[in-house]
């Protein structure tokens, strides 16, 4: 196994106190990053600080931010700047779910659910993405979603959200190109987190619709984002990975 792959690198992980988030930002301490874990809640994002590996040169900060706060993102990506000198991966992870139908699901909950599953991933990449120009390049992973291209019953809003971040990394890896910025996508399917099995009924979730046969674990897609943050995808920008054990086949 290649180690160190993020070795004298600063990453910053939205949404990153709990689930996917949470998974990715110990894969990349594992393989030597700085890392950055924001989240809203400050204990949860001290919880996974304080349970990230360490090794020469690594300085891990718990950053609490609301990311659908435009002032207090540039105030975040403004600290991250001071305290590290740049910046080369970001990872927008941050999404949110309402498990209603357009009939049912309320304007404010639809505001709510693109707030923080589009809108966070634009302006967390327009306060810190000159970081990573600054420093000369680097890598966006955003977190889409199987459900950004496909719908599904009473999830209007995610759907619409996820899309968003799907094309918005498309258009973004174009604009970014030229500053040697590579921006790409995730696609989960069902994993094991709260957001992911969102479908989850009292007997377990059903798998047969899963060509591998199992649900995901937060480790599959740290482990895709780790190849897409790293130089292992130097010459891919603007792609999107599906991780989702063959569903979306």
């Amino acid at each position: 196994m290649v180690e160190d792959l993020l070795a004298g690198r600063t990453a910053l992980i939205t949404g990153a106190g709990r689930n996917i988030g949470a998974g990715i930002a110990r894969r990349f301490a594992e393989h030597g990053a700085s890392v950055v874990v924001n989240d809203v809640d400050e204990g949860r994002a001290t919880e996974v600080v304080d349970s990230l590996a360490t090794g020469d040169g690594q300085a891990h900060l718990a950053l609490p931010c609301d990311a659908t706060d435009p002032d207090a993102v540039a105030d975040a990506a403004e600290a991250v700047g001071e305290a590290y000198g740049g910046l080369d991966v970001l990872v927008n992870n941050l999404g949110y779910a309402v498990n209603k139908g357009v009939f049912d699901v309320s304007l404010e909950e639809w505001h709510q659910v693109l707030d923080l599953t589009l809108t966070s991933g634009f302006l967390w990449t327009k306060y810190a993405g000159p970081l990573l120009v600054e420093s000369g390049g680097g890598a966006i992973v955003n977190l889409a979603s199987r459900l950004a291209s496909v719908g599904s019953s009473e999830k209007v809003a995610y759907c619409a959200a996820k899309g968003g971040v799907l094309n918005l990394t498309h258009q973004l890896a174009i604009d970014l190109a030229e500053h040697g910025v590579r921006v790409n996508a995730i696609s989960p399917g069902n994993v094991g987190s709260p957001v992911g099995l969102a479908e989850v009924r009292p007997g377990g979730f059903d798998t047969s619709a899963i060509p591998l046969g199992r649900v995901g674990e937060p480790a599959d897609v740290a482990d895709c984002a780790l190849f897409l943050a790293s130089d292992l995808s130097r010459y891919v920008t603007g792609a999107n990975l599906p991780v989702d054990g063959g569903k979306s086949a």
